[in-house]
Parts: structure tokens; sequence; C-alpha cells
């Protein structure tokens, strides 16, 4: 029987990823983007660089892309933290991740 090979994708910390606000009225993400870079990446949350300050408390939606993968992976988190980076250019912001389906993919590339 041939054995069943699991394709696992690099968890590199620096890694893209694009943010949109939550429209709560549409359910939707909005159109306007952020480009930030993971610092940080953990089963229940993300810390982000961004030259922009994202809204603290706020769900949004993450798209984050992986070495390896071809499609980014999709989840909501709520921006916890924002503080000014050491390079005073940009913005460490905290994120915590909302449970969903999308962040159950998420988790499965931690175990």
């Amino acid at each position: 029987m041939a054995r069943v090979r699991r394709k696992s994708y690099s968890l590199n910390p620096e890694e893209r990823a694009i943010i949109r606000t939550w429209d709560l009225e549409q359910d939707a993400p909005t159109d306007s983007r952020h480009y930030t870079t993971t610092l940080d990446v953990s089963s229940t949350g993300l810390m982000l660089y961004s030259a922009t300050l994202l809204p603290v408390g706020e769900v949004l939606h993450i798209d984050v892309s992986m070495q390896g993968r071809d499609a980014p992976y999709t989840v909501k988190g709520v921006a916890r933290e924002a503080h000014r980076s050491d390079d005073a250019q940009g913005y460490v912001i905290t994120v915590d991740l909302v449970s969903d389906k999308n962040a159950a993919s998420w988790r499965r590339q931690f175990h």
C-alpha cells in the first residue's frame, strides 16, 4: 500500500499579508487594502509590521501568503495592540485570530 505523504508548508515568520477591515453591515471585507509583513506567527495569532496604523479592536480580514503554498490562507482576526516600531516608520500590530472554519485550517499547520 502506498504511503500518504502530507505536504507541509514553510512557516517562515516573515511572510506577506494583506489586511482589509471588516464591514459589519455587509458581513464582508472592505475594498481598501493594507500590505503588511508577518513578524511572528502562531496557531492563535499574528504579529504584523504595517506602514499604516490598523484599527485596534476591529475585526480584520487577513490573507497570509505561505512559502510553497499556491493560495494564501484567509483568516479573520482582531487587532489587540498597536505600537510604533523601532524604526519609527511603521507599526507593530498584534492580532488574535477569530475562531472559525478558516482558523481551524490555519491551526492545523502548527501540529
